[in-house]
């Protein structure tokens, strides 16, 4: 006897969230019930992670992360005002991650192994990419390698939980790494870490914000968290007062 086209454990999309709903009559929770079995192992592996980093403690260095272009080239303006800004913060013991790329990454990283004393190192958060060809910059002393985005974000937010972001020119990435690090300042995933993102295009994209997320979308407050600064100058005095205080609780 020949078997139906639809005899074996695969329920065709449509059919299987019809059955869904007329289990569940539009209840949350019967529509979670509902879920694939490999929907549901996909979420009890989520969940799972979510559990294990409640249970992990602050990360014990003050990291400065920098984010940046990959685009820009050796000795230009930012690249070098980024190279120097790594320098100054490693010669205070400060370690620097970056994406572990070229352009403004391989500048801080750069930076960072110019300035460096014994107690700094230069972090690279790498990517793999299949439509550009960026290898890891050749100034990293520590790197690690992610397939996806979402790993790669997840390790900048613990690296710098108990150090700074600062944001230099940048694209959709920068964009993406800048939005998520305000997200989980706003939730309070993050607390007490700056946000700095340095330059004009970052002054628009506050305007913007203020002037079409609030009031109805965003609170000013939260968006208050994205502090915004000129130059590297005005950048150093608020990552060094954060790291004395990162010094002054690990002391008590």
């Amino acid at each position: 006897m020949s078997k139906s086209k639809n005899s074996g454990k695969t329920i065709p999309l449509r059919r299987r969230n019809n059955e869904i709903r007329s289990r569940s009559n539009g209840d949350p929770v019967s529509l979670l019930n509902g879920l694939t079995s490999t929907e549901e192992v996909l979420f009890k592996l989520l969940e799972g992670i979510g559990d294990f980093e409640q249970t992990l403690k602050p990360p014990k260095f003050f990291r400065t992360i920098i984010f940046g272009s990959a685009r820009v080239e050796p000795e230009t303006p930012v690249y070098e005002e980024t190279r120097r800004l790594a320098r100054e913060l490693a010669r205070r013991g400060v370690n620097i991650v970056t994406g572990g790329g070229p352009g403004l990454m391989e500048a801080a990283n750069r930076g960072a192994m110019e300035g460096r004393n014994h107690k700094a190192l230069s972090f690279g958060v790498c990517i793999e990419q299949l439509n550009r060809n960026e290898k890891p910059n050749e100034y990293l002393r520590r790197a690690y390698r992610h397939r996806h985005f979402c790993t790669r974000l997840h390790q900048f937010a613990r690296l710098g939980g108990s150090g700074a972001f600062v944001v230099m020119p940048g694209g959709v990435g920068t964009t993406l790494e800048l939005a998520l690090i305000l997200q989980l300042l706003q939730v309070g995933h993050l607390r007490d870490v700056p946000l700095i993102a340095i330059g004009e295009m970052w002054s628009e994209y506050k305007h913007w914000a203020l002037r079409s997320m609030t009031p109805a979308y965003a609170n000013a407050t939260e968006l208050e968290r994205l502090q915004v600064v000129a130059t590297v100058d005005e950048a150093l005095p608020i990552v060094i007062e954060a790291h004395q205080r990162f010094k002054a609780r690990r002391a008590a």
